[in-house]
């Protein structure tokens, strides 16, 4: 017989049948197998994908199908046990042409490897079967299970025209290979037609719909030419009996073989005590036995940071921490106190985001230095940036302020003769402009704009300015200038003059040219510059400074 296929099958010899397994079989979906029970040899348990748990099914005997050798005797191993039983078993049947039978068995089955029990030939492997009467000789045939499609070429006719049982993992004491199998999840009685027995999945007397197909076909079908009789090309049911007995995996008295009272279906670490479960990378492999427990592909020996899954050394910032480094400074965010400032790791005298530039290089940067171009000084002081303050006769007054005594001096001190502290003001204007008469720019007036007039002889700085200021377009008519003079001493004087404003083409100063006269042109070698028009909406501001003589 020539059979092909494509998965590992055990299959009878039949002479020209081919059998061949569609690609839509489904994948191993039982996932753990339990320890082996010491009472017969078998493992305890095997888990489906779905966590369903079943044991042996061995009691009561009418539940689980089981047939003893002495039917009158109780169960024993070896003595009187079943050649073979299940964990889990469904069964479909269909009436084929001519009164025959289309059968289908899905199952986890417990033999052993010569058919009586004997201890040590224990096996259990996954098995797909099916035997089928009446078919068309020759012709092909398609079979849909919860577990795949099957296709039947060149078949025999007459009873059991296909007879194929695929099992996998029939290798005494290995019971990992039946993890490798084409059967599970486990199909169980789907409970919107009726629940199933108390502690078990099914019934193998009831016939019953199914739930649990992993590629959503809970149903048996069969196509070919005349399957169900003459011009019948299809039959199907929904209809399987079910065995299959609940354990409570969980539960430590059935095994616990690490002592941790969690049973062993349900321990993420069988063999290693860890009541907590802990398992950091949800892989279902417990912390303390996971030789990669963050998942990120580094074994523990050799990942800095094992409980990292983003780094595998501490690096700067430590396991559990990331190595950001927001300004790409090259320092990261974690011990970077200017996260956002590539220019600077710590805040300094300035802070983040300003730099601590020290023009005149005298130790303090320019953010905090009143006279950033002056490196003798941090602060003007009484003589400003750029003028040390010193006092050459030490009596308590800059020399910037007053002169210093001569030496052998008459002891009036800085104010002179009968002086004290800082003396008198001697405050005065060089000159002071007097009454104008001028046209009007435009419209609106005129814009006022004059080189403030020199004033001396005060203590210290002398600050010149006007009221109202440079810039005021002065209206038709007759305004009064205020020029106001203060020095450190906090003395002011004034001196003011009238200008009148003529309405253009009415006499007066041209507007177009220089205005001079009363005095405000050619005072002092060029103490006053001359009134300058200005365009509409500029407005200048000027000051003079001047240093007491």
């Amino acid at each position: 017989m020539n059979v092909k296929t494509n998965r590992n099958v055990a299959l009878p010899t039949l002479v020209g049948l081919c059998i061949t397994l569609a690609a839509s079989t489904a994948q191993a979906q039982i996932t753990r197998v339990g320890p082996v029970n010491p009472a017969n040899g078998f493992p305890r348990w095997y888990q489906d994908s779905n966590g369903m748990t079943l044991e042996l099914c061995l009691d009561p005997l009418v539940a689980c199908n089981v047939r003893l050798p002495n039917p009158g005797a109780p169960l024993a191993f070896p003595g009187n046990f079943p050649e073979s039983t299940s964990y889990w078993q469904a069964r479909a049947e269909m009436r084929t042409n001519g009164g025959g039978v289309a059968e289908l068995v899905l199952g986890l089955e417990a033999a052993f490897l010569n058919t009586t029990a004997v201890d040590g030939e224990q096996m259990v492997f996954g098995r797909i079967r099916f035997r089928i009467d009446n078919l068309d000789r020759g012709a092909t045939y398609t079979a849909t299970t919860p577990f795949g499609t099957f296709v039947f070429e060149n078949v025999g006719g007459g009873n059991r025209g296909v007879d194929v049982t695929q099992d996998i993992g029939r290798f005494p004491g290995d019971f990992t290979a039946a993890l490798s199998s084409n059967v599970g999840p486990f199909l169980v009685w789907d409970p919107a037609e009726s629940p199933p027995p108390a502690g078990f999945v099914g019934d193998p007397n009831v016939d019953h719909t199914v739930i649990g197909s992993p590629i959503g076909i809970n149903f048996f079908r069969l196509e070919g030419p005349n399957v169900g009789g003459d011009g019948v090309n299809l039959i199907e049911t929904d209809r399987f009996f079910v065995i299959g007995k609940i354990i409570d995996p969980c539960n430590p008295v059935i095994s616990d073989l690490d002592a941790d009272t969690i049973g062993d279906a349900c321990d993420n670490c069988p063999s290693t005590p860890n009541t907590d479960q802990a398992d950091f990378d949800n892989d279902g492999i417990g912390d303390v036995c996971d030789p990669d427990s963050d998942g990120d592909g580094m074994p523990n020996a050799t990942d800095g940071c094992p409980a990292d899954p983003f780094k595998v050394a501490a690096g700067a910032c430590g396991c559990g921490l990331p190595e950001t480094d927001t300004d790409a400074d090259g320092t990261p965010d974690c011990v970077d106190n200017c996260p956002a400032d590539a220019a600077k790791t710590d805040p300094g005298i300035c802070g983040c985001a300003t730099p601590d530039t020290d023009t005149d290089a005298d130790g303090t940067p320019d953010c905090a230095d009143n006279c950033p171009a002056d490196a003798a000084k941090i602060d003007p002081g009484v003589c400003g940036c750029g003028t040390p303050d010193i006092d050459a006769d030490n009596d308590g007054v800059m020399d910037c302020v007053a002169a210093p005594a001569p030496i052998g001096g008459d002891g009036a001190g800085d104010g002179g003769a009968g002086g004290g502290g800082l003396g008198d003001s001697q405050l005065a204007f060089d000159n002071c402009p007097t009454a104008l008469t001028v046209q009007a720019q435009s419209p609106v007036g005129f814009q006022l704009d004059f080189q403030l007039p020199a004033a001396g002889g005060g203590i210290g700085d002398v600050a010149v300015s006007v009221d109202p200021p440079l810039g005021t377009m002065l209206p038709v008519g007759v305004t009064t200038v205020t020029v106001i003079a203060s020095d450190q001493a906090a003395k002011s004087i004034t001196c003011t003059f009238d200008i009148t404003v003529l309405l253009a083409g009415t006499g007066g100063d041209s507007p177009s040219a220089p205005v001079c006269g009363n005095g405000l042109c050619g005072l002092g070698g060029a103490a006053m510059m001359p009134f300058m028009l200005l365009g509409w909406g500029l407005i200048k501001t000027r000051s003079r400074t001047r240093r007491a003589r």
